[in-house]
């Protein structure tokens, strides 16, 4: 999504809107890096309605966290990433497919940040219940 414009299927309405009349297993892989991100260019969107919005036409998940002002990746919390709330929406539209912890900082070695990453996935997977 660089050059200040939103990518071609940036959102849940865009993405129904063209596969509504195809089989029911077209879908996407929501990613909410790129969720985030849509608000540098003036479209605030919520991971966690855009997955409800997606139903059952999740077909997979890259978790990420973004923080806008500094325009890069961050932890999980350090942005503006509710995991809690997007692995709630997941439960509720029935999802069982794969969601993907991504983190692309730190490349030299980003082994601690995903450590941390993992350890607030699995604290929100433990109070989700």
């Amino acid at each position: 999504m660089g050059g200040g414009k939103l990518h071609r299927w940036y959102d849940a309405d865009t993405i129904l809107a063209a596969v509504k009349d195809h089989h029911r297993l077209i879908g996407s892989c929501m990613d909410t890096g790129h969720l985030i991100r849509s608000a540098q260019v003036g479209k605030k969107l919520d991971p966690a309605e855009q997955i409800r919005k997606m139903g059952k036409r999740n077909s997979a998940v890259h978790l990420k966290d973004h923080d806008n002002a500094k325009k890069e990746d961050v932890v999980y919390g350090k942005g503006v990433l509710d995991v809690a709330g997007v692995l709630k929406a997941l439960k509720e539209v029935g999802f069982t497919e794969m969601v993907s912890i991504e983190y692309e900082a730190k490349p030299q070695d980003p082994t601690g940040d995903v450590r941390e990453c993992v350890a607030i996935y699995n604290q929100a997977v433990k109070e989700l219940g």
